[in-house]
Formats: C-alpha cells, structure tokens, sequence
C-alpha cells in the first residue's frame, strides 16, 4: 500500500469540468484519457490511449477518435463511442465543439468552429454510465478526508506497483508532517519553508522538479518604448527574486515557456543576463536622461511603467519596483494598467502561457494564429520556438522566474537514482525517471502517476503558501 497525504479535501473523483486539479489528478488513476499524452515528446501515446487512432480532416476543425478494442470498465461492461460523447460533452474542452457524436459503436467524431491543434491531445478521462474507469485502479472506498484506490483487474493494459494507495487529507498541517515523519505516509507535496524541517531527517528524501509556471512580466501595449522594455529585461535581478520569492527554490526563467514542459521549452539566444550598467546604457542610448529625481526623461515623457500585479506576485514586485528605480524607471503599481506582472500556469500545452502575449504586436498574434492552425506536433514546436525568440526580441513579455515543485519522500520505500533526481512527471507510457522503488521492486508508469499526483495543482498548491502571509494556514492556499 502507498500512502500519499493531501493538502486539501478530495470532493468529487467522478470525472467533470468542475473538478479541481487534485481531484483529475486522482482520477487519472482510476478514468483512462482518450488521449494520452508523452510529456517526454508531448504527442499522443496511442499505446496508453483509449483512442487507437486520432485523425483530424477539414483543417484541423474535424477529428476522428477511432477507439481501442476490447476494453473494459471495472465492472465489466465494454467501452462504447457513446461513453466517450458523454464524458466528452460533460468535460471543459479547449474549444466548445460544434457537434460531438458517434459514427458507431467504435469511432467518435467531433466538429469544432475553427481548427484547433490541442484535440490531438485531449487527455478527457473517459467513464462508463455508472461513473466507473477503465484505468489500473478503481474506487475501493471513501471517507471524511480519505480515498482508497485497488487495482481494477481488469485493466486493459499492464501495470505494476501497490495493490492499494491511500490518499489521505488532513487540516492539522503539522501532524500531516509529523505523520510523514513517523512513517505514516509514503510522499507528501510541500512547500519550500516545509523543506528546512523535514530536510534535516534521514528517513526523508526532499525532491524538487520543474513545474509548469512562470513568474511573468507582461508588457502589453504600444504605449511603453522599446527601451524601457528592454532595460527592464535586463535590469531586473532574477536571482534575487528566486532567492527571496521563491526561498531559493526555483530558476531563473530564460523563455515565456517554463522548463517544465519539456517539449516546448527552447532558450531564445537573445534572453538577456542581469546587468545594471547594460540597462542604463541602452536607457542613455534611446535618449531617457537622468531627470533631477532620479529617473529618466525623454522630451516631455517621463521613463514610468504602470504595472497590474496579481496578489501572487506581490512579493516579486517590490524588488522589480526597486531594480526599476535603479535604472531611473519608475514603476507605479496601478490595478487597472495593462501591464501585468502575475505567477501564470498553463495545461497540457503552453497555449494558456502563451494567449496574452498577442496584444500589442503584431508578429507575435502572427505567430500564434499560426501555432492554432498547426496539427503536427513538430511543426508546432517549430512555431513555438520561434514564438519564444520573438518575445525576447520585442521584451513584450519578460520571464523572471520559475517555482520548483518540492516533494517529501520517505527514504524506507523510495530511492532517488543520481541521474534523475528531481524529474517526477506523468504521462508516459513507461514512466519518468526521477524515484525507484527501494529493494527493486518494479514502478510503471502507474507507479509514476502515484508520486506525481503529487504535484496537485502544481501552482496553487506547491507555490500559494509562500507567497502569501507566512501566519495563512496551508491547507487555504489550496482552495
């Protein structure tokens, strides 16, 4: 049995579009995606899907999910197209389809008002009318703060590790460490002010990944010069803010698209380092003069940004106002500005990173007009790597920062291999290299979804607690 503790009361498991993260992350256990998604290559894992199939015809707009043989729920009844349209039509969709329907009992097919690329990897779990999965686990039981799973024998695809997993929440936050230490529960996602108690302790091994956020400075609109923008990009210290935002766990972000999603990720070339001395160079170049107050003019124009900030960023926007000032920017915080600087995540592909980034240019509403109308994976890395270099160029959107995501990990049933520590993600259809079960015992990819679950709502749950007041209970910061 794997024992995994909570940070937040599980609700609802039945697959819908008002789940929360953690609870579609326990459903994967249980539900099997149409479409499984390789976060290695992030294209469909047909070996791990209940599609056999995925087609796409009339420019992206219309797809055919033709469906695996032989597969069946826990309880025995077959998987049919019609279990498919159900769950398709009660779950939140990329775009809100035309028509969804079943040609037969085998193939679905959907219909969408313009063409859209991420229906190639539309990981909806699928369920049977009587809300039961076809996926190696099944819901054994349920009680006040408690979910059990067993493995569903007659899961289509083979599966190693525990017969049972526990997941368990509790809202006294310390006795849910003091439990993870006694041996109580096997992992438990934490947050980085958590890490300095529990890294001291021999039976606990502390694992940081990539997540998929990214502490974002978007500088939307015409109206701010190129120059100020580009100083900005140049005069912010990064590595400050992960030390003090984020207590040292995270990286400075060198592109618009976190390193978590490791497909997508690509450096631009032209990501500039920190350097004040640069900063104000560029600044005296395009003509902002120092001003008698310290900061800058040009004409009658004065160098000042007026910047929105998410209550998520806070903490970073006092040293971005302070390194502004450096330079001779003033930032003036102002909740309707344009400009925003807030902590963003995305889904299953950076789409949701990437949409604000249109406003105010151009090439880049280009550019993504052009990634929505790609079907192939390929080419779509192509647009986005592209997408990335041109928003370093124009410095309309500049990363400052990615959280870690950190999880304790009892020693006496995990050991972390030197060559993958801190990669823990789900997915593949034979797992990530990041924790191996202690004495040998097998892990699949199920096992890998068991400890990566852990990474429930990879933002609101790893990242709330220490950007907001330290005295805030842990368990609000997940709600």
């Amino acid at each position: 049995m794997f024992r995994i503790g909570l940070s937040s009361p599980v609700v609802q498991l039945v697959p819908d579009a008002a789940q929360s993260e953690q609870e579609r992350e326990i459903s994967a256990l249980v539900f099997e995606p149409l479409v499984s998604i390789d976060p290695a290559t992030l294209a469909p894992d047909i070996e791990r899907s209940l599609a056999a199939s995925v087609t796409s015809s009339e420019r992206g707009r219309r797809w055919t999910y033709r469906l695996r043989p032989l597969v069946r729920f826990s309880d025995g009844s077959p998987l049919q197209a019609s279990d498919v349209v159900r769950s398709l039509r009660s779950s939140l969709l990329p775009v809100t389809p035309t028509s969804i329907t079943a040609r037969d009992a085998t193939t679905v097919v959907v219909r969408l008002p313009h063409a859209s690329q991420e229906f190639a990897l539309l990981a909806v779990p699928i369920s049977s009318s009587r809300a039961l999965g076809s996926g190696p686990y099944r819901i054994a039981g349920t009680s006040a703060g408690t979910v059990l799973l067993t493995r569903n024998p007659l899961a289509g695809l083979p599966a190693s590790g525990p017969d049972s997993v526990i997941f368990s929440y509790r809202r006294d936050r310390a006795g849910q460490l003091d439990s993870l230490l006694a041996g109580g529960l096997d992992a438990l996602e934490i947050a980085p002010r958590e890490s300095a108690r529990l890294a001291p302790s021999p039976a606990i091994a502390i694992v940081e990944r990539p997540s998929l956020a990214s502490l974002r400075l978007d500088l939307e609109g015409a109206s701010i010069p190129f120059a100020l923008r580009a100083a900005l990009a140049t005069g912010i210290d990064r590595e400050e803010i992960v030390a003090h935002v984020f207590d040292g766990h995270g990286l400075v972000a060198s592109s618009v698209i976190p390193t978590g999603y490791l497909a997508w990720h690509r450096a631009p070339r032209l990501q500039p380092t920190f350097d004040v001395n640069e900063a104000r160079a560029l600044l005296e170049h395009a003509g902002w003069q120092v001003g008698p107050n310290g900061i800058r003019a040009r004409g009658q124009a004065n160098a000042e940004v007026r910047l929105a900030v998410d209550p998520s960023a806070r903490s970073a926007a006092e040293i971005v106002k302070r390194d502004a000032r450096a330079i001779g920017i003033a930032v003036i915080f102002d909740p309707t500005a344009t400009a925003r600087l807030a902590l963003l995540s995305g889904g299953p592909t950076p789409d949701a990173l990437l949409a604000p980034l249109g406003r105010g240019s151009r090439t880049i509403s280009a550019e993504l007009a052009t990634a929505r109308g790609e079907t192939a994976t390929a080419a779509l890395a192509r647009v986005y790597a592209n997408l990335q270099e041109t928003a370093a160029i124009e410095a309309r959107a500049i990363p400052l920062a990615e959280p870690t995501t950190i999880t304790a990990v009892s020693r006496a049933r995990w050991a972390i291999p030197a060559s993958g520590a801190g990669i823990l993600s789900t997915g593949s259809s034979s797992g990530i290299s990041g924790l191996k079960a202690v004495r040998g015992r097998p892990v699949s990819w199920s096992g890998w979804i068991l400890v990566s679950v852990l990474g429930l709502a990879a933002v609101a749950i790893a990242l709330g607690p220490w950007l907001r007041a330290q005295s805030e209970p842990i368990e609000r910061a997940t709600t």
